[in-house]
């Protein structure tokens, strides 16, 4: 009898040892065949062209859109004239903005560079009804680690006549617009803090590219702040 209950322990442990070796061969494959398929997937996920124009340059921005070819400013092209670092205050003083509207800034109004300036020249010619979304622009430093947002208080206290249009304008045929757009990434207050505790964080670098579209191509103007 011991004998026997040996043996089957024996045999208990083998089957134990036996499904346990199955199991881990069983993870094993799971993992490879993941493996395999994302290895897959990033084969053949979609690449997106890019296209990069220099400061100065003049893009046809008749093709190009963010969410739907609708979307795309048919007749209008653009080129960056120039761009620089300043305080929002400095931003506002430098688009003749009387100081006393400051309050629509976000944090410390004083903050050197966390507002990056661009001076950009919109011309259209046609008679296309469509017109420039800069409120999905985005810049992002050579870094590529954030991207920088268009700032619709600022933007909205230096051109108040487009208070209403949400970031975007059209122009009548056969015109130009100078305009000059700041850019700023602004941290979130963090849990149950007041909405006064978000602030616009200092901007590093000075090479950066600013997005006008992603479709058909995603298209860039490659520039420097002076």
């Amino acid at each position: 009898m011991g004998r026997s209950f040996v043996s089957k322990l024996g045999g208990l442990c083998r089957t134990k040892r036996a499904w346990k070796n199955g199991l881990l061969v069983l993870v094993a494959m799971v993992l490879l065949v993941g493996c395999i398929r994302i290895a897959e997937v990033n084969a053949d996920r979609a690449s997106v062209p890019e296209k990069h124009f220099d400061a100065g340059e003049t893009v046809d921005l008749g093709a190009l859109y963010f969410h739907s070819d609708i979307e795309a400013p048919v007749g209008y092209t653009a080129k960056l004239i120039g761009a620089s670092l300043m305080s929002p205050r400095q931003y506002l003083e430098s688009m003749g903005t009387s100081a006393d509207k400051i309050e629509v800034t976000v944090g410390d109004d004083e903050l050197p560079q966390s507002v990056l300036c661009v001076r950009a020249l919109f011309e259209k010619q046609g008679s296309a009804e469509t017109g420039i979304q800069i409120a999905s622009y985005k810049v992002v430093p050579d870094r590529n680690d954030v991207y920088y947002s268009y700032d619709k208080d600022l933007f909205f206290a230096a051109y108040p006549s487009l208070g209403e249009m949400m970031g975007a304008f059209a122009l009548v045929d056969d015109s130009s617009f100078e305009v000059s757009i700041p850019f700023t990434w602004i941290a979130n207050p963090e849990y149950l803090q007041s909405y006064e505790e978000e602030r616009r964080l200092p901007i590093e670098g000075s090479r950066f590219r600013l997005l006008l579209g992603n479709a058909p191509e995603r298209t860039f103007i490659d520039f420097e702040t002076s």
